[in-house]
């Protein structure tokens, strides 16, 4: 059957495209309507973020919801991310049609299951494996409070992941492990029924614009009010730049008083709080190395393909790389006398154009966001 609309509920508002998550989802968009999709898109509204005119040019219809924040809602038997995402001007919104529904994570399945939408043909996108995020965030958490919901809220959603396989007709995963950890589940279960597929995130580059030559100083970016990419920073600073005195750029969202703190002590380390996409790309682009370490393993990170398209040398750890197929991109390194030895040796080095060569090979083969949106395409037409 041709299918040429579709419904597609975001946790967040995708645009700006300014964090990982919400990179995915506005890329997919795009690359949907290239494949000839009317995209209505659903969207919560919670924190600074504010509805975009640009999002009007990219879906034939938006639709904005308020997070319902409501402390009362983390005693809800859904995991909180759910429980606040549950609007029933959503659900009336659904009802006006029978086309195919893309959940954006578990945390927009509030109705996956509802009997109004029984006979819809429904597409769970992972983002990660999420109750293994909310465990790791947990351990790297220090306030006792946030240690409790974070541990609640990784129970919870190991137990509701279950319940969406159940219903789902397919889930998109965005990594190999992930695809891995859902395969071994899923017979696990004996669920038959749902579909799997190993999707790549979506990422605003079409080509490899990475630049031959050297840069002056490495570059660590993310959304900084993450606590993972936050103790990643703060490993940096202390635990390898403090000593070598080697320039280092600090680069994301929201980062807190106690990053600017740490950095403020040494002159060759600079934080730059909020960099728009224009800036973000050139810091990218310019620097000599883009170190990119994670403390926990989650998802396809897209600050690692967007580094690759775009950056010179790249530094990682096995949590951000393992099973990513782009091991033989990077340098990967886990102990901090590893990272800075070398950071060090590549510091003065020429990226040449055999490695931008190379990249392409790869990138543009497996990350296509027109392949993949062909690929998504063959699922919702059968």
């Amino acid at each position: 059957m041709k299918i040429n609309s579709l419904h597609l509920i975001a946790f967040d508002i995708p645009f700006p495209a300014d964090y990982g998550g919400v990179m995915d989802v506005f890329y997919k968009i795009k690359a949907l309507k290239a494949e000839g999709f009317d995209v209505i898109l659903h969207c919560f509204q919670y924190r600074e973020r504010a509805p975009q005119a640009e999002l009007e040019r990219h879906c034939q219809k938006v639709y904005y919801y308020k997070r319902q924040m409501n402390p009362l809602s983390i005693l809800s038997k859904k995991p909180y991310i759910v429980a606040s995402r549950q609007s029933p001007e959503l659900l009336k919104n659904l009802m006006k049609d029978d086309f195919p529904i893309i959940f954006e994570g578990l945390h927009t399945c509030a109705f996956i299951n509802h009997v109004a939408l029984k006979n819809r043909f429904k597409i769970v996108r992972m983002h990660n494996v999420e109750w293994e995020y909310y465990q790791n965030l947990k351990s790297l958490e220090t306030s006792y409070f946030k240690k409790i919901y974070f541990k609640t809220e990784s129970y919870k959603l190991k137990k509701y992941e279950i319940n969406v396989l159940k219903i789902a007709n397919c889930i998109l995963t965005i990594s190999p492990d992930d695809q891995f950890y859902f395969e071994n589940l899923i017979e696990k279960l004996n669920i038959p029924n749902c579909a799997l597929a190993y999707i790549p995130p979506f990422h605003p580059n079409s080509e490899v614009e990475s630049k031959t030559g050297t840069g002056k100083y490495v570059l660590f970016h993310g959304k900084l009010s993450v606590s993972d990419n936050e103790q990643v920073a703060l490993y940096l600073i202390k635990k390898i730049f403090s000593t070598k005195q080697m320039p280092l750029i600090i680069a994301g969202k929201d980062p807190s008083a106690l990053l600017n703190e740490a950095a403020k002590p040494y002159d060759f380390i600079k934080v730059i709080a909020n960099p728009d996409e224009k800036e973000m790309n050139d810091l990218i682009q310019n620097a000599q190395i883009n170190v990119l370490l994670s403390f926990q393993r989650s998802g396809m990170k897209l600050k690692l393909l967007n580094a690759l398209y775009r950056g010179r040398f790249c530094v990682a750890n096995q949590q951000m790389i393992q099973n990513t197929g782009l091991e033989s991109l990077c340098y990967v390194k886990n102990t901090s006398k590893e990272i800075a030895a070398t950071i060090e040796s590549l510091m003065n080095v020429q990226f040449s154009q055999k490695q931008i060569t190379d990249r392409k090979d790869i990138l543009e083969k497996s990350f296509s966001n027109v392949q993949n949106a062909v690929k998504i395409a063959k699922i919702l037409r059968g």
